[in-house]
């Protein structure tokens, strides 16, 4: 998975999509406001919850903001630029000592959409390259290419086929970030998906299957507490394929609202074991591979629904089992028990969208003997408002807590996030936006001799950023 702990820092004008959503069908680029991408339950399943009675802030159409694009015989291509100035009090993510830095964010990015009245092909690339002014160690060049094909079947039944290839960089609030890296550690990820759906009446059938590769680089290492950079961070040993596979059953109880059951299974495969656990004595030394493979099983039943001029969204709660590959005498724990996910969107008023998102699933540890992997909990609560047709407010706060598996070892984080995006023309738009959040960690697991051997420290830090962005478009 390549997401670990979710935070509700959904800065509009300076951050990429969600991994899972930029994997589906790309939304066209034509709006200078960025919509927050939520991923549907599980891997690219397009749950299609809104029906057309609710338009939400973000989604509302504005001709007048619109990008034309460049038109190239049955294509249009969507340039665009995002540029963005900001400031941050924790640049390394120290728990002490923290060093504040001035920093810019350049976003360019293509979007090559087809006209065609049947079938569809989209082609992207980008970039986003962070530059600090100081901590120069701390600088980003993150990029990506994306394809895929949109096959019409019949009526509203379809065949999606696509690739990607894509840099990205562990955050550091999140938990499969290690907090003793000393710079941003860079992933690179390739990946195949393909995704049918038949529609027939009431009846809605959906299955995707994907094939993923994850590939970490190794970077210094410090101690969290002082900020001493000494040795290399091993990251190699996090490396691995990814397959999963998704089937989902929808049944229409009404125009507004749906009943499905879905299932997955996934199978992780790394290219190296974890660590090399000490399982001897003084007088008798010995050590044990730890084997993360693992293969997992998810079944959700849930409803999705679209209220006129209320409420919207989807609900579904299951039960999740991850079964580990024994390695010799060691064997990480199996970890099962009731998972769900949701997104709701209430609608006070044409002007104003309050989102409540809130998940329940499974993680793998990165760094640890005892615990293979986590439950992550996480609930974030935004609000939207169109205080102008071209000024654009937004809150958020965000909450999330991971609990270890066969280790005593719970983190948390905290955000609170604020912005606005003001539109100038179809061309030119600006944005501000105010992000905190705070990571902590609580257990026995980080006074443990074992885990000293990756100098693994407990992570007790908050980081403040702001930001001003300009957008330019055609």
């Amino acid at each position: 998975m390549t997401s670990r702990i979710s935070v509700a820092v959904a800065t509009l004008m300076a951050t990429t999509a969600l991994a899972g959503a930029a994997r589906a069908q790309t939304a066209p680029i034509t709006s200078l406001v960025q919509t927050v991408q939520i991923p549907a339950l599980d891997i690219d399943i397009d749950n299609a919850y809104g029906r057309g009675r609710n338009v939400s802030v973000l989604e509302r159409e504005r001709p007048e903001y619109n990008a034309l694009g460049e038109h190239i015989g049955g294509f249009t291509l969507y340039p665009k630029v995002e540029a963005a100035l900001g400031f941050t009090d924790n640049a390394t993510g120290l728990n002490n000592h923290a060093a504040s830095d001035e920093f810019g964010i350049i976003k360019p990015q293509l979007d090559l959409q087809s006209n065609w009245s049947r079938h569809a092909l989209e082609l992207a690339a980008g970039g986003e390259f962070h530059q600090f002014v100081d901590k120069s160690s701390q600088n980003e060049n993150g990029w990506y290419v994306r394809g895929n094909g949109h096959i019409d079947v019949y009526g509203d039944s379809y065949i999606l086929i696509g690739g990607d290839a894509e840099q990205t960089y562990d955050d550091r609030l999140n938990a499969g970030a290690s907090p003793n890296a000393a710079k941003p550690v860079p992933l690179q990820t390739e990946g195949a998906y393909v995704r049918g759906v038949w529609q027939l009446n009431r009846i809605r059938t959906t299955a995707a299957f994907e094939d993923r590769q994850y590939d970490y680089s190794n970077v210094p290492a410090q101690n969290i507490d002082t900020g001493v950079v000494s040795g290399t961070l091993i990251n190699s040993d996090r490396n691995r394929n990814e397959w999963r596979f998704v089937g989902r059953e929808e049944f229409a109880l009404s125009p507004d609202t749906a009943i499905f059951a879905q299932a997955s299974y996934s199978d992780d495969e790394y290219a190296h074991p974890l660590i090399v656990v000490p399982v001897g004595t003084a007088a008798n030394p010995a050590t044990e591979t730890v084997n993360r493979n693992s293969t997992e099983y998810r079944g959700i039943v849930g409803a999705n629904f679209d209220l006129a001029a209320l409420v919207r969204g989807e609900l579904g709660v299951g039960y999740v089992n991850r079964t580990y590959t024994p390695a010799g005498i060691h064997r990480y724990p199996t970890i099962s028990g009731v998972m769900f996910e949701g997104k709701v969107e209430y609608f006070p008023s044409e002007l104003t969208t309050v989102t409540l998102i809130a998940s329940r699933q499974v993680e793998d540890a990165i760094y640890s003997i005892s615990s293979g992997g986590y439950f992550a909990n996480s609930v974030n609560l935004r609000v939207d408002h169109e205080l102008l047709r071209n000024l654009l407010l937004n809150a958020g706060f965000g909450y999330a807590q991971d609990d270890y598996e066969g280790a005593d070892r719970h983190d948390h984080v905290v955000s609170f996030q604020g912005g606005a995006n003001y539109f100038v023309s179809r061309s030119v738009g600006l944005g501000v936006t105010v992000n905190y959040a705070d990571r902590g960690a609580s257990g026995a697991v980080f006074n443990s001799l074992a885990n000293s051997a990756f100098n693994l420290n407990k992570p007790n830090f908050n980081v403040t950023t702001v930001m001003f962005s300009l957008v330019l478009q055609r």
